[in-house]
């Protein structure tokens, strides 16, 4: 309901970056430079590892055993002007 009236101002909420080539373009670029420098490099998982999570802290954990915590402060929301 409100993404109508926001387009109507100029303003278009993207929910997936697959809507367009210029979408997964911004999304690409947005996320290269403002969430990968954030990120630090993936570890191998371990079970034993969830151990050491401090509380309310989140981890991403990949099929190919592969993991790494999520930095405090991480952006919920970017925006990009044209």
């Amino acid at each position: 309901m409100l993404v109508p009236e926001l387009r109507a101002h100029g303003i278009h909420l993207v929910t997936s970056s697959h809507e367009s080539e210029t979408t997964e373009r911004i999304g690409r670029e947005l996320f290269e430079s403002e969430i990968l420098p954030k990120l630090a490099p993936p570890e191998t998982f371990e079970l034993s590892k969830l151990q050491s999570l401090p509380n309310l802290k989140t981890a991403v954990i990949f099929p190919d055993k592969l993991w790494f915590t999520v930095p405090p402060g991480l952006p919920f929301l970017l925006s990009v002007q044209k």
